[in-house]
């Protein structure tokens, strides 16, 4: 019987990965060297500069990893007929996503609006545009089809995504800082519960 892999047996990625995760979100992104990502992960910093170029390149490959993980639960959301529903479970799903792993949570909502250095583009990963544009497809289909014409589906959908990582960074924000939340994880989702069948009534 195989013993299973863990810590030092992992490859160098894999270490490397999980060393900064922990690492960013504990301690936050511009604190946390490489040198002390590498000491973590028990490995070089060569070693990390060669697999990921720098701490944006680590933090893009964690924002990657973990939309890579989130995006299969997303297939459920085919099988639903109704539209509003449908939009309904696909923010639901990413709750239970932010909800299993914390950390990932923490530097998405907090780093993931990062300006890349040397330049005037903002960090934003491929999963999260792909999320997006799930979104503003829902949101397209439910404006086509329940007649609403007076603002443009985008900005609606964009609208529906800023309540949602508001609602959980403000959250987040209140934790980190000692303080009981104001609201809960349910209360997020009951939030949109009832926000989405007001918003997309019966033509």
């Amino acid at each position: 019987m195989n013993s299973p892999v863990t810590g030092r047996q992992l490859p160098t990625r894999a270490r490397v990965l999980s060393a900064a995760k922990e690492l960013f979100s504990s301690g936050g992104y511009e604190s946390t060297t490489t040198s002390a990502i590498a000491r973590q992960a028990e490995t070089s910093e060569s070693q990390l500069i060669k697999h990921f170029g720098g701490k944006e390149g680590i933090l893009q490959a964690i924002f990657e990893e973990g939309w890579q993980k989130i995006a299969p639960a997303f297939a459920a959301t085919t099988v639903i007929r109704e539209p509003r529903e449908k939009l309904r479970v696909a923010f639901e799903l990413m709750l239970q996503a932010m909800e299993a792993d914390s950390q990932l949570a923490e530097l998405m909502l907090l780093e993931g609006r990062r300006v890349r250095r040397g330049s005037d583009e903002v960090l934003i990963t491929e999963g999260y545009l792909r999320f997006v544009g799930m979104i503003e497809a829902m949101v397209a289909q439910l404006c086509t089809e329940r007649g609403i014409s007076e603002i443009s589906p985008r900005a609606l959908a964009s609208g529906l995504i800023g309540m949602f990582e508001g609602l959980l960074r403000d959250r987040m924000l209140q934790v980190r800082a000692g303080k009981q939340p104001v609201w809960s994880l349910d209360e997020i989702k009951k939030t949109f519960e009832f926000c989405i069948p007001r918003l997309f009534g019966e033509k």
